[in-house]
C-alpha cells in the first residue's frame, strides 16, 4: 500500500524516524508489533524490542527507512519516502490473521492512503507475477509486471483501497465495479474501500471473471496485454526480452 504525509505534519526529528512513527502509530494496539529489525537478518539474530525507542530511532536513520517490523506472526517492510508517498508491504504467514489484520487496519488508514490492496500471496502471483524459462536450466526467472501506480491500477484483488484522488486520477467507476464483481463496498469522505470475495483464500473462484473484468476495463492493468514468450530461451535472448517486457508493462 502507498500512504502520504498530511499536510502540515511535522518531521522535526528527522523525515525516516517521523514517517516510519506516524505508520506505526496507525496500526491497532492489538496487532502492534513486538520487534523489529532488518528482514534478511531474522534468521541469525533475535531483533530490537519495538519499545526500545533509542535502538528504533537508531535503527531508521542508519537504515533510510527500509525496515521491518515484526507482529507474532506478521512481517511489515517499510519503504520510506521523504515526498509524497510511502510504501508498505505487509507478509503473514497465516492467511486467516493477516486478513482480520488488513480488514481491521487498512480502513483506518483511509485518510492518508493513496492507495493499496491485501490478498493471498497466489492472487498477487497471478495477477503481476510471471515466470521465463532459459535454456538447460531447471529454474525460472521470476520477475514482477504492471504494478506502476503512475501507469494504470495493478489489479483487482481481495480488499482494495482506492483514495479519491488515485480513483479520479484513473478514472475509476468504483460503484461500477462493486457492481459488476458483486463486491462490498464501504466509502468515506477520503475515498473507498472494495473486498471482492469474504476470505483471500477463495480468490480462484472468481479468477476467471476478474481477469475479464480487468482486460476490458481501461485503466487497469492485465496480464493478458503482455505477450510472453512461450517456450525456453537462450540467456541473453530471456535477458534482453525480460528487460523489454519490464519496460513496457513495470
Amino acid at each position: 500500500m502507498y500512504v502520504r504525509r498530511l499536510p502540515g505534519e511535522s518531521l522535526a526529528v528527522s523525515p525516516w524516524e517521523e514517517l516510519a512513527r506516524l505508520v506505526l502509530r496507525t496500526i491497532p494496539p492489538e496487532f502492534y508489533p513486538e520487534h523489529f529489525g532488518r528482514s534478511e537478518r531474522r534468521r541469525r539474530r533475535p531483533e530490537f524490542d519495538v519499545s526500545n525507542e533509542e535502538k528504533l530511532s537508531e535503527h531508521i536513520r542508519r537504515y533510510g527507512g527500509v525496515s521491518s517490523f515484526f507482529g507474532a506472526d506478521y512481517e511489515l517492510a517499510t519503504m520510506l519516502d521523504i515526498g509524497h508517498l510511502t510504501w508498505l508491504l505487509l507478509h503473514s504467514r497465516s492467511v486467516a490473521n493477516g486478513a482480520r489484520l488488513a480488514s481491521e487496519w487498512f480502513p483506518r488508514l483511509l485518510d492518508r492512503m493513496y492507495y493499496g490492496f491485501a490478498c493471498a500471496p497466489d492472487e498477487h502471483e497471478h495477477r503481476n507475477g510471471h515466470e521465463m524459462w532459459m535454456i538447460n536450466n531447471p529454474r525460472p526467472a521470476h520477475g514482477w509486471v504492471g504494478r506502476d501506480i503512475g501507469r494504470y491500477v495493478p489489479g483487482l484483488y481481495w480488499l482494495n483501497l482506492f483514495s479519491r484522488e488515485f480513483a479520479e486520477r484513473h478514472k475509476i467507476d468504483v460503484s461500477g465495479l462493486a457492481a459488476r464483481t458483486g463486491a462490498d463496498l464501504r466509502e468515506s469522505l477520503d475515498g473507498h474501500v472494495l473486498q471482492l470475495y469474504d476470505s483471500p483464500a477463495r480468490w480462484s473462484e472468481w479468477s476467471e471473471s476478474i481477469d475479464d473484468i480487468l482486460f476490458e476495463t481501461p485503466g487497469f492493468f492485465s496480464k493478458r496485454r503482455v505477450q510472453f514468450p512461450e517456450g525456453p530461451l537462450e540467456p541473453r535472448e530471456l535477458t534482453r526480452i525480460g528487460g523489454e517486457i519490464w519496460k513496457q508493462w513495470p
